[in-house]
């Protein structure tokens, strides 16, 4: 089955690794999201109301990709599968980096 990588970035360019998940779509963000919720408030600030809110990005021919932003923490899906992100060189799990 295929994995997709889930990236989470703040304001200053840094991006750590969230979850490699089932599928790309909302559902799949907002669960790994909810999962790392510790990390992520740990890691940036998310806000006090944890509301995420879900933009549609448009790419070419139709195709779009989602992000999700909660505070200062922004997520969105790589492009990159497990597979591809193993053989690039993964980023930093959030759990390593907030240890």
């Amino acid at each position: 089955m295929t994995r997709y990588e889930l990236v989470a970035r703040r304001p200053d360019g840094a991006e750590v690794l969230v979850a490699y998940t089932a599928g790309s779509g909302r559902h799949h963000m907002l669960k790994a999201a909810r999962q790392h919720e510790a990390a992520l408030g740990a890691w940036g600030p998310v806000g006090d109301d944890d509301l995420w809110v879900f933009r549609r990005e448009a790419l070419r021919r139709e195709r779009f990709r989602w992000t999700a932003a909660a505070g200062a923490i922004e997520l969105r899906y790589s492009g990159r599968t497990l597979r591809g992100a193993v053989a690039d060189g993964e980023l930093p799990w959030i759990e390593e980096v907030v240890r």
